[in-house]
């Protein structure tokens, strides 16, 4: 399997850990993810692979933005726990200052 299809299927890895939460996984595969990608771009690519190549970096696109879409809906989850924690935080100090 070349470094681009390990690439590909750490991809495809990197979409199923974000679905099932697993975010710290996630962290892992990209960083494993991206070495492989460096590597393959390393030397010169073939005329005569070019059009596979463009078609395993639009699979990889693809799966990057249903990912980051997963990612940022954690995040703005997130984002909301908190500022609800805050919020319950001042009314809490709030009502103790009564």
């Amino acid at each position: 399997m070349s470094q681009l299809e390990q690439a590909l299927e750490h991809t495809k890895a990197l979409l199923e850990c974000a679905q099932k939460n697993e975010w710290k996984k996630l962290d892992t595969l990209q960083l494993e993810r991206d070495e492989l990608l460096k590597q393959y771009f390393s030397v010169s690519i073939p005329e005569s692979d070019q059009p596979s190549v463009a078609s395993f970096i639009q699979e990889i696109q693809s799966l990057d933005e249903q990912t980051r879409a997963l990612v940022s809906k954690e995040k703005a989850d997130i984002q909301a726990q908190l500022s609800s924690k805050r919020t319950t935080k001042k009314a809490v100090s709030a009502y103790k200052g009564i």
